[in-house]
């Protein structure tokens, strides 16, 4: 659905401003490039915080059968502090993933402030052809490829690293 929010974006520009089409091949050349650097990078990322997630429900586990025994020798403290430490290394693997959000999301929004640019731009060099409701027409759809493009990368990031989620519970089930 946002893959043809997009192209009816890009077709509403181009049509009110035909150069646009111009600067949509480039722009579609990076927006790939960064696609699959930071989809490739979200996978990997989600992996590792997916490995560091299992210690903790193991544990938790573990703990709840045996808090009995637990609590006869005392050792709360311990369990408590090695759910801590088994936390906070997941967390640590959990920043990364958000770092790399924020990454994409700077770049989608030079990409989309690129688009704005040139649709205005072109929308200026060709005042004497274009009506000026076409021109508000062209701006107006320019300033929401931003978050469409944003949400378009997200939701190919979250079914691909989705996936890692899958491949690693089929690997856990054979073995």
């Amino acid at each position: 659905m946002m893959f043809f929010n997009v192209m009816a974006i890009i077709v509403v520009i181009s049509y009110s401003t035909p150069w646009f089409l111009t600067v949509v091949f480039p722009i579609a050349i990076i927006y790939y490039f960064i696609q699959v650097f930071f989809v490739t990078t979200s996978r990997q990322l989600k992996r590792l915080e997916s490995i560091t997630q299992s210690p903790i429900y193991n544990h938790f586990s573990e703990t709840i059968t045996g808090q009995s025994l637990i609590r006869a020798y005392g050792e709360e403290k311990r369990f408590v502090q090695e759910s801590e430490t088994r936390i906070d290394w997941n967390q640590t693997m959990t920043f990364p993933s958000i770092i790399a959000n924020r990454w994409l999301s700077i770049r989608l929004e030079v990409l989309g402030a690129f688009v704005v640019l040139f649709a205005c731009l072109f929308a200026v060099l060709a005042r004497e052809t274009i009506e000026p409701a076409t021109v508000g027409l062209s701006i107006s759809y320019s300033l929401q490829i931003s978050q469409t493009l944003s949400f378009l990368m997200s939701m190919t990031a979250e079914v691909e690293t989705n996936i890692v989620a899958i491949e690693r519970s089929e690997l856990s089930l054979s073995t």
